[in-house]
């Protein structure tokens, strides 16, 4: 019973863990998500949230089932936002 219990408790930190490799699974900034849209609504896509003032760089973002972070330069300082 312990074998099992190890097992199940394995395989879903193993899941966790894939999803919120950075840029996706394959790490090729592609998520393996169901159900998009085909096609935008007229007039696009409502705007969500945003972020101003991220600092300068160019990254990608890492994503968790409820946070993203992401990098960027203050001055001569990296930051995690």
């Amino acid at each position: 019973m312990r074998l099992l219990i190890y097992i199940l408790l394995f395989t879903s930190l193993l899941k966790a863990e894939i999803l919120s490799q950075w840029r996706g699974p394959l790490r090729n900034g592609h998520y393996p998500e169901t159900g998009l849209l085909q096609q935008w609504p007229e007039g696009g896509p409502s705007e969500v949230f945003r972020i101003n003032d991220l600092g300068k760089g160019f990254t990608s973002p890492a994503v968790t089932a409820d946070r993203f972070f992401i990098t960027g330069l203050e001055e001569n300082n990296g930051v995690l936002l």
